[in-house]
């Protein structure tokens, strides 16, 4: 030891007698050659003496020796006050500034010993000298026996400049020995074994730590090392000038259920904070950092409950989970390596699929039938996630009776709360109708949608066979929705039937249905779709616009069926397919007063679902098709490009291309050599040339506006034709 540490928790071991005898013989020795640090132990060698006689003098009464230890302590501390912490040293790094927060009161405890007590040993939260209310020694050694803490905190900070940090959170894991990993403001942090490690969220990769907003500091790491966890932490918020005064009880937070209250403030109130710590067990549990200066908050929350495996602190390991993530969500970075707590609490949703014990089919609570012959299951909702986290698409298949019906799903009903709420599956006969004289049991099979190799696969989880009651038996208030069954139940059987009748059948039904009611927008839509699969396009749309247009933008209660605007979305594409921009500009302006007319008609619910049907970038035809004009315009003003060509002696041509910029906020659906398979597809040759060049090789550049061809063939001359694709919808019959 080059420099023995003359700090105040080091010296309160010695004069307690807390050090081995050889430590603490050669921290005298050394004091002894330090004139500031002998003269700091002469006082507390006397301070302790005095002590000790008070305490026997005031076996009967502990509080009262408390209180004098307290007056002994603060006439100590303003002998040589330290100097008041400037606030900028205070907020240098977000991680040391909340971490010194949380520890503003338990690291104070580092420069309060524990006094002997009348046994001999040391104060206690039982039988001690001190008092459960002013042990805050007590605190210090609860605190430094701990092997793993997670601390988590929420800050509050409205006058920040960057919105991002108005309000945040962190988390610091720690396992000993050594191992801690930290989460916030964009990046978690490794350090072990003087090693730092430190991961970038948003752009995927590990950076110098030197880049990291100042997660965990070396200078936190040597203090914790030098000196231990809560001198490490106290140091950082102070940095190294400790305020005067120390924690008190709250006067108006008085302790109740095992905890206790303190209240712990600089002299200038620039900041203070209110800690909760457990009675029994000393150690803190919560704490709120004020700052009202600048009306700045921290919520600070310690949990001992949550241990991490070895393979949670270990950057490798870390990447490697990072690497296996199949999509962007930066929360899923901060929850690679993380176990359930306790072993069977889910901290996040990939965990969901382990906790839970893989998939699980729901339980059949009721089934109730009508007198059209539909069917009600009720069932609890097992909430299935995928290993990813992600809700699956489950459903009933196969569902057949024993009088000969094939049943289509026409929807469900699922209300928010847990797994025991009721979920709602209606499930339709397809005409025609089969009737019999046994007993009406109904099969069908439970199964969950997998996505393997490329393709979904449904991975079958029950079996069932059921009894049918009779229409209305065990029927309850409010176990039908008649509305929604009678809105959803046209189109799920006319679906069904386009997929599965045969053409005959299907237009023998829709005429018939027509005869019965000319106006069901169902049927409309069913005859649309089968003269467009019979190739009748032109045919298909002059219906559309003589019986279906009309009757969808009458009621804005369409906006919420994906069939309605799907069919509006290839309208609009069809007309600006064919050039007829005066009916397209038409069509457009109806279709977003109809919007608008949702937006103030239909419950807020709904009109938040309807919105993303309206935007460039989702999945369907209505929104891209409403900005067709402005990517048709766009694209004639920055079109592919040839930016040189050079052909070579032995029969090769390079052909170096400029790209188009894709529209703003475009949605790719797919990749191809890393082009969006959703805007620019591979230029390919001119027809009359087809077969005498062949594409020998293919680069894109790294920002994907430049892209390199190499054609090998012996013509006299090359012509490309590209392909551009202007919305995001391969349905939509998308004019390029």
């Amino acid at each position: 030891m080059n420099e023995p540490p003359f700090d105040d928790h080091r010296l309160a071991q010695l004069v307690c007698g807390e050090l081995d005898p050889a430590d603490a013989t050669a921290l005298r020795h050394a004091a002894e050659v330090n004139p500031e640090a002998a003269d700091r132990l002469r006082r507390w060698d006397a301070a302790v003496d005095r002590l000790s006689a008070e305490a026997a003098a005031s076996a009967g009464n502990p509080q009262a020796f408390a209180d004098r230890l307290v007056t002994h302590w603060d006439a100590e501390r303003v002998a040589t006050p330290p100097a008041a912490p400037s606030r900028h040293a205070v907020r240098r790094g977000w991680l040391p500034f909340v971490l010194g927060a949380a520890a503003a009161v338990v690291g104070l405890m580092v420069v309060l010993p524990s006094f002997p007590t009348r046994d001999g040993g040391r104060g206690g939260a039982t039988g001690g000298l001190l008092s459960p209310a002013a042990a805050w020694a007590e605190v210090v050694a609860a605190v430094r026996d701990v092997e793993h803490f997670h601390l988590i905190a929420f800050i509050d900070d409205p006058r920040s400049a960057d919105d991002d940090h108005k309000m945040a959170r962190a988390d610091l894991f720690y396992q000993a020995p050594g191992r801690w990993r930290t989460h916030g403001y964009g990046h978690v942090q490794f350090v072990h074994n003087g090693q730092a490690h430190a991961y970038a969220v948003a752009s995927r990769r590990f950076v110098p730590s030197s880049d990291a907003p100042g997660l965990v500091t070396p200078r936190f790491i040597q203090r914790f090392n030098d000196h231990g966890l809560l001198d490490a932490l106290l140091v950082s918020i102070f940095d190294d000038d400790l305020p005067p005064g120390e924690p008190v009880r709250s006067a108006d937070a008085a302790a109740q259920g095992g905890v206790e209250v303190f209240d712990y403030a600089d002299d200038g109130g620039r900041q203070w904070a209110r800690i909760w710590v457990l009675a029994e067990s000393r150690l803190p549990t919560r704490i709120q950092l004020h700052y009202p200066d600048s009306d700045e908050f921290v919520l600070i929350v310690f949990d001992y409950t949550d241990p991490q495996p070895a393979a949670f602190f270990d950057p490798g390991a870390f990447r490697r989970g990072v690497e296996a993530l199949d999509d962007d969500d930066p929360h899923r970075v901060y929850g690679v390596g993380t176990e359930p707590i306790s072993a069977t609490q889910p901290r996040n949703s990939t965990q969901l699929y382990e906790v839970k014990g893989g998939y699980r089919a729901p339980t059949i609570k009721r089934v109730l039938t009508n007198g059209d012959g539909d069917v009600l299951l009720i069932t609890n909702n097992p909430k299935n996630r995928n290993p990813r986290g992600r809700a699956v698409n489950d459903r009933y298949v196969n569902i057949t009776d024993a009088w000969g019906n094939v049943y289509t799903p026409v929807g469900g009903q699922t209300p928010g709360g847990g797994e025991d709420v009721d979920r709602r599956w209606y499930f339709s006969p397809v005409p025609p109708i089969q009737t019999g004289d046994g007993p009406r049991t109904i099969s069908l099979t439970y199964a969950v949608e997998q996505h393997v190799n490329g393709a979904f696969e449904d991975e079958v989880l029950a079996e069932h066979t059921l009894t049918l009651p009779a229409p209305g038996v065990g029927d309850r208030p409010g176990d039908w929705d008649l509305e929604y069954l009678a809105e959803s139940k046209p189109f799920r059987l006319a679906d069904h039937l386009r997929r599965h009748a045969p053409p005959a059948q299907q237009w023998a039904i829709i005429e018939a249905n027509l005869r019965a009611d000319p106006g069901s927008v169902a049927d409309l839509d069913w005859k649309v779709q089968l003269l467009r699969r019979e190739g009748r396009e032109a045919e298909a749309w002059a219906f559309f616009e003589r019986r279906l247009l009309d009757a969808l933008l009458a009621d804005p209660a369409w906006t919420d069926h994906f069939n309605a605007t799907e069919l509006l979305g290839q309208y609009l594409t069809r007309l600006a397919a064919d050039g007829r921009w005066d009916d397209y500009d038409r069509a457009r302006r109806r279709v977003l007063a109809w919007r608008d007319a949702a937006r103030e008609s239909l419950h807020p619910g709904v009109v938040r679902r309807i919105e993303r049907t309206f935007t460039p970038q989702t999945y369907g035809s209505l929104g891209p098709a409403l900005v067709v004009r402005d990517r048709l315009a766009a694209l004639e003003a920055d079109p592919p490009r040839v930016n040189r060509v050079v052909a070579s002696r032995d029969g090769f041509v390079f052909v170096q291309l400029d790209l188009p910029a894709p529209p703003e906020a475009w949605k790719a659906e797919g990749w191809r050599g890393g082009v969006p398979l959703g805007w620019f597809y591979w230029p390919h040759v001119g027809s009359a040339e087809r077969g005498a060049w062949t594409l020998a090789y293919r680069q894109l550049s790294p920002d994907r506006r430049s892209l390199l061809l190499v054609y090998r063939g012996a013509a006299d001359t090359l012509e490309l034709a590209a392909t551009v694709k202007v919305l995001a919808d391969f349905r939509a019959g998308v004019p390029r």
